[in-house]
């Protein structure tokens, strides 16, 4: 035995042969092994697996394919021709006591870590995969059933508005059968008050002819003969006139009540030049400020009497001129200066101003021809009217005869319901339709101006002190 021991010792062994055997050995029992290992992975992906993007991602794919890629030693090389069987040697001894006491077992450990790291991730991938499924799922479910819930209550609200637009429409059958029955009466009605005003109005306008005749008749053998006589005579014609087209006492007395505060704590007595009926001086009178009025017009001044007003008949610059410097406390002449020449109006003015006391007032209301519609209906219906003057033009004419202005006040504003109406603009037009109906309704503005603006104004002015 110890012979054959020593014969055996004795005998060459070929190491790099057995190192090579070993190194054979080791990598192919590591590969086995990781397969094996991998193999035996429930959790690993399989290619029945629902596809799904965390599974079969393109990381954990790579993981899968790689984990097990560690590298026994490769063979040692060298390039010398003399040497280099005892440097292959070296190296090979080198690595193998590296390989085999050092690395081996780290690289078993660090591949067991590996496995057991990838069959963790495929799990957990797969239970993200499983969860993320069964929630989409159950959203689906609830989106369904909500969407159900909603289409039930649409068709329920569908079937309510159904009923009741239904019930709205015989409703409104029913009332729009019955309002036509009230239209036709009440165009019945209408077109029987409309009868009764035309008749009223004939009956008023034959009354009118005969006191025009009763109060100043003219003889059949003089129409042929005599010369043409004006179309308004002194006396009733003019006070007929009033009552037609100025407007009834209460009307102007409720107009002329802005003025009462021009009035107040005169240096004297006022006096309303054309006082007419005497609606101003009526107010004045329950104000308790003194007053006086005249008027040409012998019926005006009657009717003026009557209500015991001071006033006479006379003319505005016969008057003033009899009257002493500094008696009165102010002068108003309402619709009066139209009925004047030019000469006469500046020397009603001149005397005016002379016989009012310093601080009075004097106020002179005309009628306003910067109105289309003032001018065409107001002025040119009175043919007593001389000329219309322009509010620069009575407040120039005042001004250079010694008073001083206090400003010019525009008065009788025209209906807004009888005015140029503006179009609506709708915000659910074209921008472009938008501007052009501004521009129309700006246009329209502007005519309204001008064809229906203030009817009347008047120019307030005091006597400066002297």
């Amino acid at each position: 035995m110890a012979g054959n021991v020593v014969e055996e010792s004795e005998t060459p062994a070929d190491v790099d042969a057995l190192m090579r055997r070993i190194r054979q050995r080791v990598r192919e029992s590591a590969g086995t092994k990781g397969s094996a290992i991998l193999s035996r992975d429930q959790n690993a992906p399989s290619s029945a697996d629902a596809q799904s993007p965390v599974l079969y991602s393109e990381e954990l794919n790579y993981l899968n394919a790689h984990w097990h890629d560690w590298s026994a030693p490769t063979e040692p090389a060298s390039h010398r021709k003399f040497f280099g069987r005892f440097v292959l040697r070296a190296k090979r001894f080198v690595l193998d006591t590296v390989w085999s006491n050092i690395m081996r077992d780290y690289v078993e450990r660090e591949k067991q870590f590996n496995v057991n790291l990838i069959r963790f991730l495929n799990s957990t991938a797969r239970y993200i995969d499983a969860r993320d499924k069964e929630i989409f799922w159950q959203l689906v479910k609830k989106v369904d059933h909500d969407i159900e819930g909603s289409n039930e209550r649409t068709d329920h609200l569908i079937n309510e508005l159904d009923g009741t637009l239904r019930t709205i429409e015989r409703a409104l059958s029913e009332r729009i059968a019955t309002g036509e029955s009230h239209v036709e009466q009440s165009q019945v009605r209408w077109n029987q008050v409309g009868a009764d005003i035309s008749r009223l109005d004939d009956l008023i306008r034959g009354l009118e002819r005969t006191l025009a005749v009763v109060a100043k008749p003219t003889p059949l053998a003089d129409v042929a003969t005599s010369a043409p006589t004006p179309v308004l005579k002194d006396g009733v014609d003019y006070l007929l006139l009033e009552n037609r087209f100025r407007g009834s006492e209460e009307i102007i007395r409720e107009r002329l009540r802005s003025y009462l505060d021009t009035f107040r704590d005169l240096p004297g007595p006022l006096l309303d030049i054309g006082c007419g009926r005497g609606e101003f001086l009526n107010l004045l009178r329950s104000e308790g400020v003194a007053s006086r009025g005249i008027d040409l017009d012998a019926a005006m001044v009657s009717r003026s009497q009557a209500q015991g007003l001071d006033v006479v008949e006379a003319e505005a610059l016969s008057y003033l001129q009899s009257q002493p410097e500094n008696s009165l406390g102010g002068v108003f002449a309402s619709q009066v200066v139209e009925h004047l020449t030019k000469e006469q109006l500046e020397s009603l003015v001149v005397l005016a101003a002379s016989r009012v006391r310093p601080g009075g007032k004097i106020v002179f209301e005309t009628i306003n021809p910067q109105s289309v519609c003032a001018l065409a209906r107001n002025f040119f219906r009175d043919p007593t009217h001389v000329w219309p003057i322009h509010p620069d033009t009575l407040r120039f004419v005042m001004e250079l005869k010694g008073l001083s202005t206090l400003e010019v006040r525009y008065l009788s504003p025209y209906p807004a319901a009888a005015m140029l109406q503006p179009l609506e603009v709708s915000p659910y037009l074209p921008a472009r339709w938008q501007g052009m109906i501004h521009a129309i309704n700006g246009n329209l503005s502007r005519l309204n101006d001008l064809l229906f603006g203030f009817q009347d104004y008047c120019v307030v002015a005091t006597v400066p002190e002297r």
